[in-house]
């Protein structure tokens, strides 16, 4: 009876050891606060915040950032041409992101901002610096791949702050489940929502207005 008790508790041991060895291994968190991340400016915060989630990617909540915000770079920057790390970022309510840099939206990721409100309601406003930015580019640009899947933009308005040549969505590669939704382009000079098909027909261009919403998802 002896033999047999001291067997299992050898057998029994190793698994306690395994399990006491690597008391800090917790599962990765998909959800990381961008607030709670340095940087020297809102959307460095963000990068580094996505920097944190697990390989494939995860959700990235910046509603904790919140009034005029300056941004030196495209917030997915450091995800671009990796497929499998999608990544969905909340933007506040009451948040504007003044931006030198034009912002692509990786195949998968989302941007959901609080709302467009392009008359001065409490909504998410991307800017583009009108000192910084460069011409004739647009604002947001959906996919990174040649066919991008998914990449989504909603509830904001984009202001192209009269920047020459300025667009403010471009597209020539979304695909299904990408787009933009309830989203509001003001203030642009040359397209306000641009798509290209994959005949590379010529982008739709909606009513010669300084104001330009759309609401459908491509």
């Amino acid at each position: 009876m002896s033999i047999l008790r001291t067997s299992a508790l050898l057998l029994l041991f190793p698994l306690g050891a395994i399990s006491q060895s690597n008391p800090d291994l917790k599962p990765l968190n998909k959800i990381q606060f961008a607030d709670q991340f340095p940087g020297a400016d809102a959307c460095i915060q963000i990068q580094n915040a996505i920097a944190a989630l697990p390989i494939n990617g995860g959700e990235v909540d910046a509603r904790g950032l919140l009034g005029f915000l300056d941004c030196s770079t495209n917030p997915f920057g450091k995800i671009l041409n990796k497929p499998g790390e999608s990544v969905h970022l909340y933007l506040a309510a009451g948040s504007t992101y003044t931006t030198s840099a034009p912002w692509v939206i990786p195949l998968g990721s989302v941007i959901t901002g609080g709302g467009s409100a392009p008359g001065g309601g409490r909504g998410t406003t991307l800017v583009a610096n009108r000192r910084s930015f460069p011409r004739n580019s647009a604002v947001v640009s959906l996919g990174d791949a040649v066919q991008s899947e998914g990449p989504l933009i909603e509830n904001i308005t984009i202001d192209c702050n009269h920047v020459p040549g300025s667009i403010g969505v471009f597209s020539d590669r979304v695909q299904e489940l990408g787009g933009v939704r309830n989203v509001s382009v003001i203030n642009y000079t040359a397209i306000g929502i641009a798509m290209l098909d994959q005949a590379n027909l010529p982008p739709l261009q909606v009513a010669c207005r300084k104001t330009l919403s759309w609401t459908n998802s491509s």
